[in-house]
């Protein structure tokens, strides 16, 4: 069975068109299908564009068996202008798969000198805090889910980057 974002495909000439409205979402085998649709459904809604990104692979195996296609691979993603934001899922090996990969470390660090807003669910926010960019407290655009439900963080995520596009807009 295959999970698929309508509106996700990029056409080839769209590739450079930079941050507005972009929000990536980090997946890798084993992501939690429930918690990754819990955050594509409240950012679709709200008009942004949600991408999803994997380690190497088109195909993505989630843990319950569900196969999610990504639109990019982590090489991919750091080939373009970073998004309006950056979603790092749950579930243990998800998170286990992206924190072994160098390169996400150097997306994130990338994301978060940049001020791209950086939103960590449960299982992510202990490892992105353990990292040396982070300092205590965290840099104002690290969001963490902490205690809050799913569908609350990620209001709050869309908050966020929304009130971040239209500060670029004007």
């Amino acid at each position: 069975m295959a999970m698929h974002v309508a509106g996700m495909q990029r056409a080839v000439g769209r590739l450079n068109r930079g941050r507005a409205g972009e929000v990536q979402v980090l997946i890798a085998a084993g992501f939690d299908e429930a918690a990754v649709a819990g955050c594509i459904d409240p950012l679709v809604g709200a008009g942004l564009e949600v991408i999803l990104v994997s380690q190497a692979t088109r195909w993505v195996v989630g843990r319950h068996g569900l196969k999610a296609k990504a639109t990019l691979t982590i090489d991919q993603a750091r080939a373009r202008p970073l998004p309006r934001a950056l979603v790092v899922p749950g579930d243990a090996a998800c998170v286990s798969a992206l924190w072994a990969d160098p390169r996400v470390h150097t997306l994130l660090v990338e994301a978060l000198s940049a001020g791209t807003v950086v939103a960590a669910l449960r299982d992510s926010q202990v490892p992105l805090a353990r990292m040396a960019v982070v300092a205590e407290g965290g840099p104002p655009n690290l969001l963490t889910q902490d205690s809050h439900s799913l569908s609350d963080f990620i209001q709050v995520v869309v908050a966020r980057v929304s009130k971040a596009q239209s500060a670029s807009i004007r």
